[in-house]
């Protein structure tokens, strides 16, 4: 999780994703929507703002994990499965 944050912190996400926050709050009001509706708000664009490079270089970290956990097994993502990244 450290990787992670500190990775969205360096690509500027953190920083979208409190813009974004904010023009939610701005558009709605504060006092007229939930932190519920909110997160359901901005969490679709807050995926779509993680860089693809970061989403593969997660995968591939878990990937080697795994791999070094059950050396008999390997998980492969297909190359298609990237580009959807």
């Amino acid at each position: 999780m450290f990787l992670l944050n500190t990775k969205l912190i360096e690509c500027g996400w953190r920083e979208k994703l409190n813009r974004l926050i904010l023009e939610v709050l701005r558009d709605e009001g504060a006092e007229n929507i939930t932190v519920e509706e909110l997160v359901q708000r901005v969490t679709p664009k807050a995926r779509e703002l993680i860089p693809a490079e970061i989403k593969l270089e997660m995968i591939q970290l878990i990937q080697h994990r795994i791999s070094e956990k059950f050396k008999d097994k390997v998980v492969i993502v297909d190359e298609a499965e990237d580009n959807e990244l």
